[in-house]
């Protein structure tokens, strides 16, 4: 079973950057196929949590926020496309109690890019003087993952815009790890990479007024 964020495309393997999972085994592939199809539970004990938003449920971003409304120390989330308002609140929520929060953008996204500054924005204004990090990749990333504590991961389909999270069919794989596990160390080795050739904002954007209009239509369209 893989699964993940990429299109079948040629930029997606050629210029973009981005992130997929591989599992093997007959276990997970069935409970993929239950999952999606027959919305059934997830083989017990488990590692893993299989999260759908379909026309019946819209679970990713409840366990998104879930995930990051109970992190203790850091938060790193990597989106190409971020817009979606109680997500932005949790994670200003979680810098505002102390929490090291880093956020991984692309600098120049195919679509959404207003929308994205507009949450720039949003994200460096705190009112506890506690503001989530923003750092701007230097290429289009096209990554979906969010990491909790170095523990949890959330990667999938399901961008954090408000489409993706209530209305478009998506899938997140919830993984439950701990800091020493191959899976974890491997993630979280590239997201700090990530951030390593990445710029860090340190002052708002300055949008205009056609600026604003266009973070409006992006963050409801894509």
């Amino acid at each position: 079973m893989i699964l993940g964020e990429m299109n079948i495309a040629d930029e997606y393997h050629l210029q973009w950057h981005d992130y997929m999972v591989l599992f093997r085994g007959k276990k997970w592939t069935e409970a993929f196929t239950n999952k999606v199809l027959k919305q059934s539970y997830r083989p017990r004990p488990s590692p893993v949590v299989l999260a759908v938003n379909n026309s019946k449920h819209t679970e990713i971003r409840t366990a998104i926020i879930e995930i990051i409304a109970n992190a203790k120390q850091r938060v790193i989330v990597a989106h190409a496309y971020f817009s979606d308002d109680k997500v932005i609140d949790a994670v200003k929520k979680a810098a505002a109690r102390g929490v090291r929060v880093e956020i991984i953008l692309p600098k120049v996204p195919d679509t959404h890019l207003y929308a994205n500054m507009a949450t720039i924005n949003r994200l460096l204004d705190a009112e506890s003087g506690k503001a989530p990090r923003v750092f701007l990749y230097p290429h289009m990333s096209h990554a979906k993952v969010i990491m909790t504590d170095g523990r949890i991961v959330a990667i999938g389909s399901a961008n954090l815009t408000p489409r993706s999270m209530l209305t478009s069919k998506e899938i997140t794989l919830f993984v439950h790890g701990d800091a020493t596990s191959p899976f974890i160390t491997k993630l979280r080795e590239q997201l700090e990479a990530d951030i390593a050739v990445s710029e860090e904002v340190l002052q708002p954007f300055k949008l205009g007024l056609p600026a604003k209009i266009k973070a409006i239509v992006g963050k409801y369209v894509w």
